[in-house]
């Protein structure tokens, strides 16, 4: 019996995939796209860097039932880390999101959980 191939091997290269789906997380919840991205994988470390994207327009008011928008948010952080941890195949074991007004730079850093290697 074979290992099943995770999703995140198959079509697009990996980095392009997270880009592509945490930008949409971020538009869904920010309210505007930032004008570039960048993601940096690695064996147990995902960032992905956002320019112009703080300063953006602010969070969209919500009522008591619904959950509240904006980039610092629970649902945000859940969001995410449900894409990354769907495209990797692998567990997010942190988050540490950054917000840095003065540059108009947000970042994301996952921390993943080691690929398991086969014996």
């Amino acid at each position: 019996m074979s290992d099943p191939t995770p999703a995140a091997t198959q079509g697009p290269d990996l980095s392009t995939q997270l880009t592509r789906s945490l930008t949409a997380v971020w538009n869904q919840n920010a309210g505007a796209k930032p004008s570039a991205t960048k993601t940096e994988l690695s064996s147990e470390r995902l960032k992905f860097e956002l320019a112009d994207a703080v300063a953006g327009p602010p969070a969209e008011p919500v009522g008591e039932d619904e959950d509240p928008r904006g980039t610092d948010s629970v649902r945000y952080r859940n969001e995410a880390i449900a894409a990354v941890r769907r495209i990797t195949g692998r567990k997010v074991l942190g988050y540490i999101p950054v917000r840095n007004a003065k540059t108009d730079v947000a970042s994301d850093v996952y921390i993943l959980e080691r690929p398991r290697v086969a014996r």
